[in-house]
């Protein structure tokens, strides 16, 4: 597969190889296009709990949501 990147995209796609964190250009794109997956999931999760709150939903304490989000990001302090 070839793509044809505008110039801006292609100087931080070069930036980031750089850094000497990526086996190559698709690695890096790869690990952008995962994050941003997963960013647009949590974005989804966060506003489906914002509506099912507005709409009467029972919510949680925040301690346990303190916990819960500590765990998923591994800390568990």
């Amino acid at each position: 597969m070839s793509i044809q990147l505008p110039p801006n995209l292609n100087g931080m796609l070069d930036q980031r190889m750089a850094t000497g964190h990526y086996r190559s250009k698709e690695d890096a794109l790869r690990q952008a296009l995962e994050a941003l997956e997963a960013y647009e999931s949590d974005s989804q999760k966060t506003d489906d709990a914002i509506q099912y709150f507005e709409a009467g939903g029972a919510g949680i304490p925040v301690s346990v949501a303190f916990d819960a989000a500590r765990e998923a990001v591994g800390n568990g302090n």
